[in-house]
């Protein structure tokens, strides 16, 4: 009997912090019924977190196609702007911050291969942290848009992460370089 429903009023709390409500019925003998009520404007993203210049934010896993390193052969630039050779198909690699011109993607962190709108691209990052499930907060609602990012969330850790909208992030890739994906060995290595 000990310990039961200690942590039922952090749970509660929370709940609750989200706009939602925590019903707990119980017959003797026969059990409890646990009944938790959510907003249904509450947006639960599938994501991974990756670790981008010491920042943590969340990739979209619907978004995601594959993560890699990259080998020095896949990696050639077209136009000044590095492409990644994923088997034949040439796709624009892009960074979140684009001041941080002096990495080299094909020997310094991770690409994650993003797919929005019928496009593909590849983002730098760092690490990958792992798969969460996470509460998305508008951005917008609560600040205003920003662009590259769909929302935020906050970790378990408490801290703030952002959510980035790969639609965004692939068609700005593209834009970059219109001719990247068609364009076949006469690429600058």
């Amino acid at each position: 009997m000990s310990g039961r429903g200690v942590g039922m009023d952090v749970v509660r709390r929370n709940v609750e912090a989200l706009g939602g409500s925590v019903e707990i019925d119980s017959i003797a003998g026969k059990g409890a019924t646990l009944t938790i009520r959510l907003p249904l404007t509450l947006a639960i993203v599938d994501g991974m977190s990756v670790s981008v210049d010491g920042d943590v934010h969340i990739v979209p896993l619907a978004n995601i196609e594959q993560s890699l390193r990259p080998t020095a052969e896949q990696v050639s630039t077209v136009g000044g702007h590095p492409v990644l050779d994923l088997g034949g198909a040439y796709l624009p690699i892009v960074q979140l911050d684009e001041q941080v011109a002096t990495r080299d993607a094909a020997n310094e962190g991770l690409l994650v291969v993003l797919e929005a709108d019928g496009r593909r691209a590849a983002l730098r990052i760092d690490d990958v942290l792992g798969q969460h499930q996470v509460v998305l907060k508008s951005l917008e609602d609560n600040y205003r848009k920003v662009p590259g990012f769909s929302g935020a969330t906050i970790l378990g850790d408490g801290r703030v992460s952002f959510i980035l909208d790969a639609s965004h992030i692939v068609g700005r890739a593209h834009r970059k370089g219109r001719s990247h994906a068609s364009h076949g060995p006469a690429l600058a290595a």
